[in-house]
């Protein structure tokens, strides 16, 4: 008998937990550099600055959140997806 198993074939269930667990720390850690990001700027900024700064960081989270929205699925999952007019107004989405 061996001292060291040899690991066997990983299964679909650690696979996909190791992913999870991977992007769940990746989010944390996003949002807590995020918030360092945040008191630094408040401590070096004026109030109308950062209240300026805060405004611009709201308006990129928008556009991000508007560009997670699944549309490029939806062009390409769509029967109409061919059709000028329907990319047209999808586009200015």
């Amino acid at each position: 008998m061996s001292l060291f198993r040899t690991p066997g074939p990983k299964t679909t269930h650690s696979r996909v937990f190791k992913g999870a667990t991977i992007l769940t720390l990746s989010r944390v850690i996003g949002y807590a550099l995020s918030f360092v990001r945040n008191i630094v700027l408040a401590r070096m900024l004026t109030k109308a600055d950062f209240g300026l700064s805060a405004a611009f960081a709201t308006t990129i989270l928008m556009l991000e959140l508007s560009g997670r929205s699944g549309l490029p699925q939806l062009i390409v999952r769509s029967p109409r997806g061919e059709d000028a007019s329907f990319m047209a107004s999808l586009q200015t989405l």
